[in-house]
Formats: C-alpha cells, structure tokens, sequence
C-alpha cells in the first residue's frame, strides 16, 4: 500500500515492542525515516540504550 509517505519523518512512541514496535517497522517500510522511544531506555533495542533510528 502507498500511503504516500516516502520522505517524511516519524517519532513513534513506545516503540521499542509490539504494536509501537510494528508501527515504526511499517512507517519504514513506506519510506518514513523513524525514531522508536520508548521511556526506559534498557527496553529499547533489547538493551541498548537511547532511540532506535529506521
């Protein structure tokens, strides 16, 4: 599906698993250059701390 989003940026929050996790995965798959959050920074990237950059 083309939601026409190629080039834009994103912020998803709680994003480190699950649903945010799938969002971010599928803003970058559409061309979205996203940054997952999530507030505890040892969840994000199963242990690495800070954003995880798509």
């Amino acid at each position: 599906m083309d939601l026409q989003l190629s080039g834009k940026r994103a912020l998803v929050t709680s994003g480190s698993r699950g649903i945010g996790f799938q969002v971010a995965r599928s803003l970058e798959a559409e061309g979205v250059r996203a940054v997952a959050m999530n507030g505890d920074p040892v969840v994000v990237g199963g242990g690495a701390p800070g954003p995880i950059f798509y």
